[in-house]
């Protein structure tokens, strides 16, 4: 740290993909908002760091698609455009949103895929104690 500052960003997380057979990275991406601390520190003026990587985010691949929750409800690119959490359908080579569904909450600890009657669904655990959100699972089915 420099007077507070984090030296690299993605401040602190990042979605990321790697080719395994080669090591080379595809792609990343931060997740989440800056922290307003950093966003408005006065060595800071004038710079974007708008997506600085401080967002909870939940990830599973299911078949070529690359599912991520987020908790992050600043208006960013990774929410929808009511600020409200999402799960995110991404290409798993591109990271590429396909498609995107609002949450009630936040996504929390991991997700469930399963197969029934030849439908793929997901169950994602949501919830934010900092909220006063209570846990609960939501279902959803694949087109």
């Amino acid at each position: 740290l420099i007077e507070g500052l984090p030296l690299y960003k993605p401040l602190y997380q990042a979605l990321a993909a790697y080719d395994m057979n080669t090591g080379e990275k595809l792609w990343d991406i931060p997740i989440g908002e800056t922290p307003e601390r950093i966003r408005n520190h006065p060595l800071l003026a004038g710079v974007d760091i708008s997506t600085g990587g401080t967002g909870n985010s939940i990830q599973m691949v299911v078949g070529d698609l690359l599912v991520q929750t987020t908790e992050d409800l600043r208006g960013n690119t990774e929410v929808n455009e009511n600020g409200m959490p999402v799960l995110n359908a991404r290409n798993k080579r591109t990271g590429e949103i396909l498609a995107r569904v609002e949450l009630p909450r936040p996504g929390l600890y991991g997700m469930m895929s399963y197969m029934h009657e030849g439908k793929q669904h997901i169950v994602v655990q949501t919830g934010s104690a900092k909220r006063g959100q209570p846990g609960a699972l939501v279902a959803l089915t694949l087109p």
